[in-house]
Parts: structure tokens; C-alpha cells; sequence
């Protein structure tokens, strides 16, 4: 009976360590739990029968109704919830990337979207406030489907594919309002996923009246963005994250020393920021969706921007950066080209049309 004891519990370990690992959804994660638990009871019964113990029957009769029921709700919940994500998978406009760094022994999984533009309102807003939340989800909506909620389907589908990091370049909300940004926090809580998101120039403006100074606007996302949405670093095995503000089409002094300071250390680093960099592959799509202005708002480092701005241009394109790769948004097309030779600069569609750009990171041969 003891040795049979023991094996239910080593078994019931290991499968509830497999359950955390292979189920997605945190609904299903309860209920498999509690079922292995009740086939656990199970087990005892079967063991004090084999010990020829009468209670087993009981223990039998109380754990096979749990078991049965919650075997079968664990499966409704597991399948609809894969069905779910894999029905909006067809949907969503996916492109695979492969990313060698060096200094890293094993292989990451990064989303990378932008401009995803959702607008909210509360119930208790005003009806002013309703209207233009309204009149802007109509701006964006794509295929029926509000930013918001396109939003919500690349979140689950992040968590779907268990992946290392979803990096989000900018523009996630459509314009600033506390209403806004508080839903966004909470939509953001509710998933697994590790977040990378930056600064864009939505983030930072009205585009519905009277732009705030961003003094006023940092504080809505500085928990969203390392505590400093001007500038932050996460760090990875073998390479740093490193996010910037650039939305105002500008680096400012303290920007291009914490840049250097990077970059001093020898480190592999990923740079994500709103707008791209400028280069002169780039210039020809943005020409075609902007016209020839667009150059100087749709990437940094043109000569109408400032010197500090194109040092930090000049910094990230030199071999000693360690930039081996830039995820950026701000253009609403998707673009991949090279920055400096054998180093790509990586720019994502609009989330709210469904794109998702997948960046498998491998080590370096």
C-alpha cells in the first residue's frame, strides 16, 4: 500500500509539473491540476482494494464522479481554447524571421508588432468621450474587427505560442486618455507573456486637440516600460534589449549616452523604438505610402534632424554598437532591410490589420 502510495504522488507530481508546462490557458492549468489530483485519490482506492481494504471502494466512489468531470471539462476547455487561437491564427498575417546573436546558447521566441491603435471609453465617460472613441475605432477598424479587439487576439495568440517576449513598437493606443490607458493595463495583465513595449508618438499625443507635454503623458506608461519610458534595457542570456523614445523624431543627450554606455559593453543588443531608422533602401516604400515629406517624419536621421539625433543614427549603424538587429513600427507597412551590412532593421504593419512578425532568435555559428 505505501509503495503504491508513493508512486501516486511521484506520478501526480510529474504530471502536474507537465500541466504547467503544455497547457496555455489558466482556466484549463486549474482544472487539469484538479483532476490529476482526483486520479490521485483514485490510485489510493486501487491500492487499499489491491490490500484487499474496504475503504478503497469509498475512496473509489468519491474520487471517479470528480475525475470523470472534470476530465471532461478539461477537455472542453483545453480544445476550445486551442481551437479558439488557431481559428484568429488563420486570420492573423504572420511572417517568420530568423535572427542569429552571438554570446547566446539557446533559441528565443519573439513576437514583434505595432500601431495597434485601440481606443476605449468606460461606461461612466462622457458622451463626448464615447463618440470619439466611437469615431476613432471606426478610423482603424480593419475586416470588422475594432483595434481593441485585434489587439486582444494577438495577446492571446503571444501566450498561444509560448513565446520568450512580445515586443510592441509604439502607437499601441490610438491617443491619450486616462480611460485608455488604464484598459490597456489591464488588458496587458492579463497575459503570460513577457512585454516589451516603447514609446510612440501616439502614446505621447492627443491627435484629438491640444497635445499634453510628455511630462504629463510618462507617467501612464512608465510601469509598461521599465519604469522609464525614455529609455530601458532588459537583459537576456547573451544579449540586452534595449528600448528608446524616439516618437518626437529626436534623441536627446541623456538618449545618445545611455546608447553609448550600451554599447561600451560589448554585449549583443537588440534595439527596439517607434521610428525606424533612416536608410536609403527604406526611403522608396516611404516615399510611395507618404510622399517625399514622409521621409523626414516616418524615419530618424535624416538631415533635417537634429546632430545629436544623427549621432545616435551614426552610432547604432557603426560596427561597434553590437546592433544586430533594430524592431521598429510608425509606417503602418511592413518592411525588413538591412542598416548596416548583415544587420536588419525589422518594421511591423499596423497590429490592428492582424500582423505579427515571429523573430526566432539562435545562437551564432
Amino acid at each position: 500500500m505505501l509503495f503504491i502510495a508513493l508512486i501516486a504522488v511521484a506520478l501526480t507530481v510529474g504530471a502536474v509539473f507537465l500541466a504547467q508546462r503544455l497547457v496555455i490557458n489558466n482556466a484549463a492549468k486549474t482544472a487539469v491540476v484538479l483532476c490529476i489530483v482526483a486520479a490521485f485519490f483514485v490510485l489510493i482506492g486501487i491500492g487499499a482494494l489491491l490490500n484487499n481494504d474496504i475503504g478503497g471502494i469509498a475512496w473509489i466512489m468519491f474520487s471517479f464522479p470528480i475525475l470523470l468531470s472534470l476530465s471532461i471539462s478539461t477537455l472542453v476547455t483545453w480544445c476550445t481554447r486551442k481551437g479558439d487561437v488557431a481559428l484568429k491564427e488563420k486570420e492573423f498575417t504572420i511572417e517568420n524571421e530568423t535572427l542569429e546573436i552571438s554570446g547566446t546558447d539557446r533559441n528565443y521566441t519573439f513576437l514583434q508588432i505595432s500601431d495597434a491603435h485601440i481606443v476605449y471609453a468606460r461606461p461612466d465617460d462622457s458622451d463626448e468621450d464615447k463618440a470619439l472613441a466611437a469615431k476613432h475605432t471606426d478610423k482603424w477598424n480593419t475586416n470588422n474587427i475594432a483595434p481593441v479587439d485585434a489587439f486582444s487576439a494577438v495577446l492571446q495568440y503571444a501566450d498561444y505560442m509560448r513565446a520568450d517576449a512580445l515586443f510592441i513598437a509604439g502607437d499601441c493606443v490610438d491617443y491619450i486618455k486616462p480611460a485608455i490607458a488604464e484598459h490597456l493595463k489591464e488588458m496587458l495583465k492579463t497575459v503570460e507573456t513577457k512585454i516589451h513595449y516603447v514609446y510612440g508618438n501616439h502614446e505621447g499625443g492627443v491627435y484629438v486637440g491640444e497635445t499634453p507635454p510628455q511630462s504629463e503623458c510618462y507617467p501612464y506608461y512608465a510601469e509598461l516600460m521599465e519604469g522609464n519610458p525614455s529609455f530601458w534595457t532588459q537583459e537576456y542570456e547573451g544579449f540586452t534589449v534595449v528600448g528608446i523614445d524616439n516618437s518626437d523624431r529626436r534623441i536627446t543627450p541623456e538618449q545618445l549616452s545611455f546608447m553609448k554606455e550600451q554599447c561600451a559593453r560589448g554585449r549583443s543588443l537588440i534595439l527596439t523604438m517607434h521610428i525606424p531608422l533612416f536608410t536609403d533602401d527604406i526611403c522608396e516604400p516611404v516615399k510611395k505610402h507618404w510622399g517625399e515629406e514622409g521621409i523626414h517624419h516616418f524615419t530618424l536621421g535624416t538631415q533635417r534632424h537634429d546632430e545629436t539625433t544623427r549621432a545616435f543614427c551614426e552610432l547604432v549603424k557603426s560596427p561597434e554598437s553590437n546592433v544586430c538587429a533594430i524592431l521598429a513600427g510608425h509606417t503602418h507597412f511592413a518592411y525588413k532591410g538591412e542598416f548596416a551590412p548583415g544587420r536588419m532593421q525589422y518594421v511591423s504593419a499596423p497590429a490592428f490589420t492582424r500582423y505579427i512578425r515571429k523573430i526566432t532568435v539562435v545562437p551564432k555559428k
